[in-house]
């Protein structure tokens, strides 16, 4: 059961509500939650990079704070061999809006998803970077909620174990007699 409240801090298995800020080293804003509803996550799944997960742990509700993150810790830094320059006509769409996502395989079959950076002629300019790799980032956070999150059971915990033999007990019967 979620029980949010004013004493959780964030931290493991917690779900995090918070408005943000975001900008870059020369501090132009690259992203903003005020404009919309506040953001909700759940710590380690992901959305922001570990590092930035560290440096809130703790904080409760009605807390603000300012948050540096390198580009190292963050999304990394850019990458020139996750840029490619590719002729027009592999583009499957006629109408190339740079900014536009595409999406490629690449030599083991695998699905990536590249951001079209630019066209000159008939070639296409594609970049599967994050776009804020490469930029070292300053947050600041503001708390609204922290709630527990879905308890994570061990597989060897007595209800996991009993669903997993439940198969093999006997219904209605005394000791399988």
């Amino acid at each position: 059961m979620r029980n949010p409240g004013k004493n959780i801090s964030v931290g493991e298995n917690t779900i995090v509500t918070m408005q943000y800020l975001v900008r870059d080293s020369s501090g132009k804003v690259l992203d903003d939650s005020h404009t919309l509803s506040p953001l909700k996550f759940t710590i380690d799944d992901g959305q922001f990079p570990p590092e930035f997960e560290r440096q809130i742990q703790g904080m409760q509700p009605g807390q603000r704070k300012s948050v540096i993150i390198p580009a190292a810790l963050g999304y990394g830094e850019r990458k020139a061999e996750n840029t490619l320059k590719i002729n027009r006509i592999e583009v499957p769409q006629t109408d190339i809006v740079v900014g536009g996502l595409l999406r490629r395989l690449n030599a083991n079959l695998e699905s990536e998803v590249y951001t079209i950076t630019g066209y000159v002629g008939d070639w296409v300019f594609l970049d599967k970077n994050h776009p804020l790799a490469g930029m070292d980032l300053l947050y600041e956070v503001f708390i609204v909620a922290v709630e527990q999150g879905p308890s994570k059971s061990s597989p060897f915990e007595m209800k996991n174990l009993l669903n997993i033999f439940k198969p093999f007990v006997r219904r209605g019967q005394d000791n399988g007699k």
